[in-house]
């Protein structure tokens, strides 16, 4: 996990000091909101950063930035790999958001790309069923971006998770090439970042974003809202 990371900053030394720093950046921005963005598959912890600053300067965004990387084996022939260690990586999901929670901050707005909208999804579950109402009152929004996740799935976990009024928003693409290519190593079966159609989830409360026409320099369309 790292929170405006630099080679100059000394490691949060536990949980208190985490928060301490969310609590000093919050002050410094002048926000009361915090970002969490989680990376997808295939993806180095530099890239993982990267791509949230990306984020956080394209959209102009002003809320403190909080990073959550899980062990990705960076590498297009991992994916067996990462979806395991995505599994793994809830608790510690969890306990970050936690932690992000215990600060002073009002709201939190928890951001996600491709796979790592599985590992999202998964913690949400938990959350629920723990009734983790600290973390869950905070929860501003939820953003998936290009999420690998069968859509099944998907529609039992928000049952699962309950409608609490959060807004989910699914940014998606007909034309991304990773997730046809994940639909193809699960049986064809469409990823919820392919679903375009709002008709498709009509019965659960998200709002689908559609970007397969949106030009980005993103050959694959996968990346489409990063690039």
């Amino acid at each position: 996990r790292a929170l405006n990371s630099s080679r100059s900053k000394p490691r949060l030394r536990d949980g208190k000091a985490f928060a301490a720093a969310v609590d000093r950046e919050l002050g410094r921005t002048g926000h009361e909101e915090a970002i969490v963005f989680v990376h997808g598959y295939n993806n180095t912890f530099a890239e993982g950063l990267y791509r949230q600053a990306q984020l956080a300067q394209d959209f102009r965004l002003p809320a403190t930035s909080v990073n959550f990387a899980w062990p990705s084996a960076a590498a297009w022939d991992g994916y067996p790999y990462d979806k395991e260690s995505a599994i793994l990586a809830t608790e510690g999901l969890s306990r970050t958001l936690d932690l992000v929670a215990s600060s002073s901050v009002d709201r939190v707005v928890v951001a996600c790309h491709s796979m790592g909208c599985f590992l999202v999804l998964e913690t949400m579950r938990i959350k629920a069923l723990r009734s983790d109402d600290a973390f869950l009152e905070r929860l501003h929004a939820i953003v998936m971006l290009a999420p690998d996740i069968d859509v099944d799935i998907f529609r039992e976990r928000m049952h699962e998770i309950g409608y609490r009024g959060i807004p989910i928003y699914i940014f998606a693409s007909s034309g991304d090439q990773a997730l046809q290519l994940s639909a193809h190593l699960h049986g064809r079966q469409a990823r919820l970042g392919m679903i375009t159609d709002p008709a498709a989830l009509a019965d659960l409360p998200v709002t689908v974003v559609d970007v397969t026409e949106v030009k980005g320099n993103d050959a694959h369309g996968h990346n489409t809202v990063q690039t």
